[in-house]
């Protein structure tokens, strides 16, 4: 053991109450090691290492050991109000320096080079506040949130988790190891044995259908951190005596990092059970120990902390300016491990090791203030400075973002659709009639009516309707929900669910009896919920269901002398996760920034069983199928423009701009043309 070594070693409280001297434990920091690498790898690209997120989980097995071991060198003799006062002292040295400064300086480069920072600057006052998790949840159910890949506070949901767990796990444990309870040690155990099983129980139980709850909440995430807590509680074994255990458990933890996401269930419960194993079974100058134990992997593991904490925002300000590339990965690691070395230098170490900060309460009060101040400071750039400090150019849009959607559209001597009224944005607005008199457009005298439902999507293309309403006599009526199901029996996994019912269900209904000969319905959604890689996790059972739906609809119209059209999937430029001020091409984005657009082939093969579908139908003469792709991709590659449009798409979700409108409309004629709708 070296004399840096000697240094920190920290005195512990020994299972049955005594006092012992308990050693560094070097393998932890190359744990650390590994669980930080294993992140950036996955971040980097998962294509590399597809289990790396579970260096995470990692983290909290660890952080649980740790926090434990630092409750234990408490003195347990003061006051309660002592025994928290002195956490949490240690918590905000350990925490608060290296992130308040993570957040300030990200922030600020957040605001340069993206055009809408607002996520970014939301997550980094959570995250301060100790709650990114809980904001991250809540954004997860907006059907509009941004995408976490250029959000430059994602990471910070994992700190949200631990600081959570500190607000009770210090208050359980005095409670059952304070002197006058100590006589029923193991009820603290017991206790804490149970809530860790309730909560793998839940993992378990909500990962399929709860994903995202199981993610980012703390009661799915405590038996990791229990895990650790029990591990530390426990009496190590004797020196030889179970030698095979932490090589073995190694080396499932290694298999557990290349398994492909989709078996994030047992690969989560066997590398933390791994990850105990070697804590439990480690320090024991083993092959394992060893390796753990070289200095390389040390340094990595003492910065590991502010390594974490800055290797998201590099990745991040490098996807909206140089992007990552094989040439530029070097220097972005050189950026990550340079920050966080200084980091770990001049602000985790000074605060932590140093005499900075011996008293409780000055601690406490600086570590609130700071975070206060710095909460303000941030919210001012998200508000009232939100576009002042952006260095590039915005894309030529009339109208930009989904919240554009809602927008009324007048037609002279042809009325109005009234926006808002006519969609359901959320299950709150599935108690509210649609009035199909707000929602349509054309002469009273029509003769024929036009229907178009869908989600999100068919509200972008009310615009696209406009020769059909003055030139060719249609009344448009137009619903919509966001994140409604493409036809009533397709299951429905947004968070409108609620919304999607009330739209087939209730809505929908009396919109149909009304049809007459000659009237058409339009089903308008963009369908990326039934293809690979989507939402619904059987996109081949909801194709077929769709199916199903649209034979009956389609013979149901035929015999009513009603025409049915389904409008195919544009390309699906969702994927691209690319804002369309950053596919406008920016100065400090030489490469293209965070957009790598996909040659059409890429979107033909995603919607190919769709697609497939809607041609049989259309065969049999069930329904008409109008496919728009050639006028938002006429070119090899699918982008943001074409040589007539220089703005495609309003948002980074799919939904067409108003400047791609008149195209739509020359092609929706063109298409009822085709199909004997209209002469």
């Amino acid at each position: 053991m070296t004399t840096n070594d000697a240094k920190t070693k920290i005195h512990c409280i020994s299972i049955t109450g005594g006092n012992q001297l308990q050693a560094y434990r070097s393998d932890i920091d190359g744990l650390r090691a590994i669980a930080v690498i294993s992140v950036i790898i996955n971040h980097f690209s998962s294509k590399f290492l597809p289990g790396g997120y579970l260096g995470v989980d990692i983290f909290f097995v660890i952080s649980g050991f740790v926090i434990t071991r630092s409750l234990e060198s408490t003195n347990r003799e003061e006051t309660f109000r002592a025994f928290i006062a002195s956490f949490y002292r240690k918590r905000i040295r350990r925490i608060m320096p290296a992130l308040l400064l993570c957040v300030a300086v990200g922030s600020v480069a957040t605001v340069l080079v993206n055009p809408d920072p607002s996520q970014s600057l939301k997550t980094a006052i959570a995250s301060v506040a100790g709650i990114g998790n809980l904001y991250l949840f809540h954004a997860a159910s907006d059907y509009f949130s941004s995408s976490t890949k250029l959000n430059s506070f994602t990471h910070t949901w994992s700190l949200g988790i631990e600081e959570q767990f500190y607000v009770f796990y210090p208050v359980l444990f005095w409670m059952f190891t304070a002197s006058k309870f100590r006589q029923h040690r193991y009820w603290f155990e017991a206790v804490l044995g149970g809530a860790c099983l309730a909560s793998l129980i839940c993992f378990i139980v909500f990962q399929a259908q709860h994903s995202v709850a199981v993610f980012y909440l703390l009661p799915f995430r405590f038996w990791e951190l229990g895990l650790g807590c029990l591990i530390a509680r426990a009496r190590q074994p004797r020196i030889g005596s179970t030698r095979p255990v932490a090589p073995v458990a190694a080396g499932l933890l290694g298999i557990c990092l290349l398994l492909p996401e989709r078996f994030i269930m047992p690969a989560t419960i066997l590398a933390v059970m791994s990850t105990g194993c070697i804590i439990h079974w480690g320090g024991r100058l083993s092959l394992i120990d060893r390796a753990l134990s070289l200095p390389k992997m040390r340094f990595i593991g003492k910065i590991s902390y502010s390594l974490y904490l800055w290797h998201w925002p590099v990745l991040v300000l490098s996807r909206w300016t140089v992007g990552i590339q094989w040439w530029t990965v070097p220097f972005q690691i050189a950026a990550m491990i340079g920050l966080a070395t200084l980091s770990q230098r001049y602000i985790e170490t000074p605060w932590r090791k140093g005499s900075v900060g011996e008293r409780p309460g000055p601690v406490i009060w600086a570590g609130l203030v700071s975070s206060a101040a710095l909460i303000a400071a941030v919210a001012v750039l998200a508000v009232p400075l939100k576009d002042k400090f952006f260095m590039g150019q915005h894309a030529p849009l009339s109208q930009r973002g989904p919240q554009s959607l809602n927008q009324p559209y007048s037609m002279a001597g042809f009325g109005e659709w009234r926006g808002s009224a006519c969609i359901y944005q959320s299950d709150a607005d599935a108690a509210r009639p649609i009035d199909p008199a707000s929602c349509t457009l054309g002469a009273r005298s029509a003769q024929h009516r036009m229907l178009v439902i869908g989600n999100s999507y068919s509200a972008a293309f009310v615009r696209g309707f406009t020769s059909l309403v003055r030139d060719h006599g249609f009344a448009l009526t137009l619903v919509s929900s966001w994140g409604a199901s493409p036809t009533p029996s397709v299951p429905n996994y947004r968070p409108q669910a609620k919304a999607n019912a009330a739209l087939w269900h209730d809505v929908y209904p009396a919109l149909e009896k009304s049809l007459k000969t000659g009237d058409v319905v339009v089903l308008l959604s963009d369908l990326i919920d039934l293809m690979p890689g989507g939402i619904n996790p059987h996109p081949d059972q909801a194709v077929a269901l769709m199916k199903s739906d649209l034979e009956r609809m389609g013979d149901r119209f035929r015999r009513r002398g009603v025409k049915l059209v389904v409008v195919d999937s544009l390309p699906l430029v969702r994927d691209y996760n690319c804002a369309p001020d950053a596919a406008f091409k920016q100065w400090y984005a030489p490469s293209g920034g965070t957009c790598v657009f996909e040659h059409r082939k890429y979107h033909f093969a995603r919607r190919q069983a769709v697609s497939d579908m809607l041609r049989s139908l259309h065969s049999r003469g069930l329904l008409y199928r109008v496919d728009l792709f050639s006028v938002f991709c006429p070119d090899e590659i699918c982008s943001y423009s074409t040589r007539k449009v220089s703005a495609l798409y309003r948002d980074e979700y799919s939904h067409p701009s108003v400047e791609a409108m008149p195209a739509v409309d020359r092609a929706f004629v063109l298409n009822f043309q085709k199909a004997g709708l209209i002469r």
